[in-house]
């Protein structure tokens, strides 16, 4: 089998990003505040968290996350200015779902199993068809487990004060 160095080293960097992003959610004051911020605005602010800076930490932290995302596709192929951003917003948005809303680990598994699908698919069916088989993983995903691959319920319902 010959893998390349640059997938190679996209996966390893994935692998830490998310762990790293993990550890970050569960162990300090930042994630916590980021989840209370999640589950209920009001609330927590009632606890004191300033929401509108949770927002803003929140909004560095994914545009940080989608750039290092962009160099590793950089890295691994190349830019279509006029297909790939649908694309990756398909991707993305399958990836997420199937791993679990809010899961960390969860994204990597709905990378995996989508990566695996769309690559087993590409060798039977033409281009086109390659986002077909993603919907059909994700409702296939849906109708078994509804809360994603590694997904669960952590509360039932929102309340926006």
């Amino acid at each position: 089998m010959n893998v390349p160095y640059g997938r190679l080293a996209a996966c390893f960097l994935a692998l830490g990003i998310t762990v790293a992003l993990a550890l970050m959610m569960s162990r300090t004051r930042l994630g916590h505040a980021i989840g209370a911020t999640g589950m209920d605005r009001g609330a927590a602010r009632l606890m004191g968290i300033r929401a509108r800076h949770i927002y803003a930490v929140t909004f560095g932290i994914a545009a940080a996350l989608a750039g290092v995302a962009g160099t590793m596709i950089a890295t691994v192929g190349s830019f279509n200015p006029t297909t790939t951003p649908g694309q990756l917003t398909l991707d993305a948005f399958v990836i997420s779902v199937l791993g679990g809303l809010g899961n960390m680990y969860g994204a990597l598994v709905g990378g995996l199993v989508l990566g695996i699908a769309e690559s087993l698919g590409g060798l039977l069916l033409t281009g086109t068809w390659v986002n077909a088989i993603a919907m059909a993983v994700l409702i296939i995903t849906l109708v078994i487990r509804p809360s994603g691959l590694i997904g669960k319920a952590l509360y039932g319902g929102r309340v926006e004060v």
